[in-house]
């Protein structure tokens, strides 16, 4: 296959070239290639079905969907290939049936019946059905409730991201605290942090998360999964917990991702949640028992909250429970 371009949103990455294919941005790709006939299209990402949203608009492209090889490359989850033998996937069927009365519409009952399948047939069909197209962490229902402007913490803020997202939705910022505890992921947020230029709208720490302050084993190195460990490592991280860190600032958007560190993360959160009653887009995949644990957790500390599950992702990945308050 002769590939001329490879199309990404991460500006770090525009006009670069990987093995001498140039990366260019989806605006680019539109004022170059729209005007051409027989352009194909291949879409290797894990968010396939956002990406294929935005090209629906573009009528001389051949799209190629090739979600059906990312288990192979990708490799089910540890915990994915050992439910069935542990019983655990009973106790997941039980702790849902007791969520689902509380999810806020028939898309979130869905997309864990969804996820349910999925993990009896370990058929990523399952998987396709219940993907959705709506862009990770501002679904519509969440650009309809956020106030702005935005003070987000972001737990799990990789390269910094989450700005193409803002920007994107025309939402203002007024600040931005950004979690991020590996060393390379760090360097990679202040460099990014150069470029956008937000001067102190953006605070970047090099914390982890956790329910208090202290330090824990770390596995870094990892790009976007590097975590903290429950058992020794060469490495350590500091970790704080938001209720420190934030004290009696505003915030009213959290996003987490954090490689199972979620649910320590909101224990040490909860002051500040029921205080700012923020909009939470928390991942719970990371884990079997995340997926009840986080929901159950969260269902049973908030009040006049309205609660929605997503899946982002072509794989059994970026399954977001989102907690509104009403």
């Amino acid at each position: 296959i002769d590939i001329e371009a490879i199309i990404d949103d991460d500006e770090g990455l525009q006009g670069e070239k990987i093995q001498d294919i140039p990366v260019i941005s989806y605006q680019q790709f539109v004022s170059v290639y729209s005007s051409k006939k027989d352009i194909c299209v291949v879409l290797t990402s894990i968010y396939g079905k956002a990406i294929l949203k935005k090209l629906e608009c573009l009528c001389n492209l051949k799209i190629y969907e090739l979600f059906d090889w990312y288990s192979e490359i990708i490799g089910n989850k540890d915990w994915i290939a050992q439910i069935t033998t542990e019983g655990e996937f009973e106790k997941l069927k039980y702790e849902w049936s007791q969520i689902k009365i509380q999810l806020a519409d028939g898309i979130s009952v869905r997309t864990l019946e969804g996820i349910l399948n999925y993990l009896e047939s370990k058929d990523l069909n399952d998987i396709a059905k219940i993907c959705t197209d709506e862009e990770q962490y501002f679904i519509p229902e969440v650009l309809n409730a956020v106030s702005q402007p935005l003070c987000v913490v972001d737990a799990g803020a990789y390269r910094g991201e989450l700005l193409h997202s803002i920007v994107h939705n025309n939402l203002s910022l007024e600040k931005w605290y950004c979690f991020e505890p590996d060393q390379e992921n760090f360097e990679l947020l202040i460099s990014q942090a150069e470029r956008n230029a937000l001067g102190e709208k953006q605070e970047c720490i090099k914390k982890g998360l956790w329910d208090k302050c202290g330090r824990l084993f770390f596995e870094g190195g990892n790009a976007t999964g590097s975590r903290i460990v429950p058992y020794e490592t060469p490495e350590y991280v500091d970790v704080v917990s938001i209720d420190e860190f934030i004290e009696e600032n505003k915030c009213n958007f959290i996003k987490m991702d954090i490689e199972g560190a979620e649910l320590p993360a909101l224990k040490g959160a909860i002051n500040v949640i029921k205080r700012e009653r923020p909009i939470l887009a928390i991942c719970i995949y990371h884990s079997l028992n995340d997926y009840w644990q986080i929901p159950r957790y969260l269902m049973g500390e908030l009040e006049n909250y309205k609660f929605y599950v997503r899946h982002h992702a072509l794989i059994c990945n970026e399954t977001v429970l989102y907690c509104i308050p009403a």
